[in-house]
């Protein structure tokens, strides 16, 4: 298995994806335990990392991104 499968983040069964998962699990665990409607800021992060989490579709949490490579913010909140 080459190195950019280990790493591609697109891949599901990929090491990355599933270390990701792993340590979402951990942040969940976590974010879970803050009130309702509580927001995250997510530095450099990437709004298809979000898509579909349960925690900002039912709107227990929203979700604040600031990109590394420019200066706009977005935010997301469903």
């Amino acid at each position: 298995m080459g190195l950019k499968r280990l790493a591609n983040f697109n891949d599901p069964a990929s090491l990355a994806s599933r270390m990701r998962r792993k340590r979402f699990a951990l942040f969940r665990g976590l974010i879970e335990k803050l009130p309702r409607g509580s927001s995250v800021l997510d530095v450099g992060g990437t709004p298809q990392f979000w898509e579909g989490e349960t925690l900002v579709t039912t709107g227990a949490i929203s979700v604040r991104q600031t990109s590394h490579d420019s200066t706009s913010e977005s935010r997301r909140s469903r």
